[in-house]
Order: C-alpha cells, then sequence, then structure tokens
C-alpha cells in the first residue's frame, strides 16, 4: 500500500492560492486583515486516506467553487473552525470533532491560531467498507452526525488509530509492513462507520433479528424522514401491505409505523438543536424534519426529552 508524507508552510496569501490551484480545487479564498500570512500543513497518505495536519496563525476562509466527493472527518484542537453545508447551515467546531461531507459544503473559516487533525476519505472508500462489514450495498448516501463533543467514544478511537498512522512515518516505523498498514487503514475507516453516528447505524443495530419487511421500513424511515411520508409509503418500499406492517409494528417495536416515524423526526431535531451554535429558529429545524405543527411539536418533545426545543437549543448555544 503507497504511502507518502507531505508538507508545506505558506508565508503568503498568493502562496495558499497557487497551493490549491495546483491541487484542481482552486475555492475563492478570503483572509482576515492581518501584517503577516502563516499556514502550516502537513499530509500523511495511506493509500486513498488522507490525514492532514494543519495550523493557521493567520485567519482565512473559502468557498468551494469544484464538485467533490470526499467525507471530512475533522477535530479542532484550538480556534474555530467553521463550515457551512446545504441542509445543516453552519457548523462551528471548538474542541468537537466534525463531519464534513463534501458534496454538500458552500464554505468553511479558520480563525486565527487555528490547529486541526482532518481524515481526507473517498466516499467511495466509505461506502464500501460499509458494504464489505454489512454485506449489503449503500443504497442512499450515508449521512453522519456532523457535531460530536470531544469526549464522544468516536474522537477517542479514530484520534488513537490517527496517531498510529502517524508515529508508522516515523523513522522507528520506516520498514512497517504493508499489511500493518492496511490494518491501520482498516481500524480508521470500521471506527468511523461504527462510532459515528449516521442514517444507515438504524440497519446494523436497531433492525437485528427484525422481520425483513420490518427493518426495511425502518431502513426506509430513516433515509427519508425530511421528506414527506405515507403509511402506504413505507408499506410499498417494505413490499408489504398497510395492514401486515401495523401489525408487525405493534408486535415487534410496540407502536405504529406512523408513531415510530415521528420519534425518528423528534430524534432529528434534537440532535440539530444539542449541536448548533446559535440561537437560530427552532421552528425552521422543525419544519425541516415535517413539523409544521409547532404546537404539537413542543407537546411530543417535551414528552421525550422534558424540555421544550428552544429550551434545548438556549442550553446547548
Amino acid at each position: 500500500m503507497k504511502k507518502n508524507i507531505s508538507s508545506v508552510h505558506l508565508k503568503t496569501e498568493d502562496e495558499l492560492i497557487e497551493y490549491y490551484n495546483n491541487c484542481g480545487l482552486s475555492p475563492a479564498l478570503s483572509f482576515e486583515s492581518a501584517k503577516e500570512f502563516d499556514y502550516k500543513k502537513i499530509t500523511y497518505s495511506i493509500g486513498d486516506i488522507d490525514l492532514c495536519t494543519t495550523q493557521s496563525k493567520s485567519g482565512w476562509g473559502f468557498e468551494k467553487q469544484i464538485s467533490t466527493d470526499v467525507y471530512f472527518v475533522s477535530f479542532t484542537y484550538a480556534g474555530l473552525s467553521a463550515w457551512e453545508m446545504n441542509k445543516l447551515g453552519r457548523v462551528d467546531a471548538l474542541n468537537q470533532m466534525c463531519v464534513i461531507d463534501s458534496s454538500r459544503l458552500v464554505q468553511g473559516q479558520f480563525l486565527r491560531g487555528t490547529l486541526t487533525d482532518t481524515l481526507m476519505i473517498k466516499a467511495e472508500t466509505i461506502h464500501n467498507e460499509f458494504h464489505a462489514l454489512h454485506g449489503y450495498p449503500v443504497n442512499h448516501r450515508i449521512d453522519f452526525q456532523p457535531l460530536l463533543p470531544a469526549e464522544s467514544p468516536a474522537w477517542k478511537r479514530i484520534n488513537h488509530i490517527a496517531g498510529c498512522l502517524k508515529s508508522s512515518f516515523d523513522d522507528t516505523f520506516s520498514m512497517m509492513s504493508p499489511i500493518t498498514n492496511s490494518y491501520i487503514k482498516q481500524a480508521l475507516l470500521t471506527s468511523i462507520l461504527e462510532f459515528t453516528p449516521h442514517n444507515q447505524s438504524i440497519r446494523s443495530n436497531e433492525c437485528s433479528n427484525l422481520p425483513r419487511y420490518i427493518s426495511r421500513s425502518i431502513e426506509y424511515m430513516y433515509t427519508h424522514a425530511d421528506q414527506p411520508i405515507l403509511l402506504a409509503d413505507i408499506a410499498s418500499n417494505s413490499y408489504t401491505s398497510i395492514r401486515n406492517l401495523q401489525i408487525g409494528f405493534r408486535k415487534y417495536k410496540g407502536t405504529t409505523p406512523m408513531r415510530y416515524l415521528r420519534q425518528i423526526r423528534l430524534n432529528r431535531v434534537h440532535n440539530e438543536l444539542s449541536n448548533m451554535s446559535s440561537l437560530a429558529s427552532w421552528q425552521c429545524v422543525a419544519a425541516k424534519w415535517g413539523f409544521n405543527d409547532t404546537a404539537a411539536l413542543s407537546k411530543y418533545y417535551k414528552e421525550l426529552y422534558g424540555e421544550t426545543p428552544f429550551q434545548t437549543l438556549y442550553r446547548n448555544s
């Protein structure tokens, strides 16, 4: 497996522009007012996975111009990384793990003094690994939870493995075998998929030991939770009748299909409000997940979480 390490130390804004142009990305860059520009980046590559350690003494940002298909798994140790993504809006990371889907990325910004470790992995690699782990392909794009705290098990595990990746480039480990390198890559991919919440997690956890038509219906709900869904749609995509679906949910889940869907949507609203860094409109988040009746949402939300949507947003802002 091919390994490579490279580093750059850019001291002018023009050098950063030239660097990204040479990479074939050519984003529109913006810079904070500063007397001197200073940006350092070390890239460790194993196969088609890159781990980038970056340090920027100068604040700067970019607006994506070219379509890419990569997942970024990033941790901000100091400073602030801000990412704007379609559907999710702006996500701010400080001492937090952030997962960015480049296909939805609009722009990013880094304040002065920002220090990050970022894994860059092709979406195809992530999806193929999911297929290998679970034995079935990814029919819908994997949507990861965008923001996790430093104490999350996901980053703790990923950080340890990333440290092994960096160590493999030290002189002491220069003779590390290709097989060992492949194990490091495998461990990274598995940890990302198994410990970072995403919309496909349900298939390997909650759907085990369930009849296939029930697991299909649950998968369909998770994948289309942000879209208008009728009971007939769920039954049709589960290859069963409405009546059989209702009987199955009462037997195996103790509820109705539509109440189950409401629970999924309430969880999505709660996760999003818990990870938002500013007092944005909780009503907009509710509408995004199909709750146009905010009074009804508040009622169900408080029954489940013991507080109102606004209280969740305010407490975490």
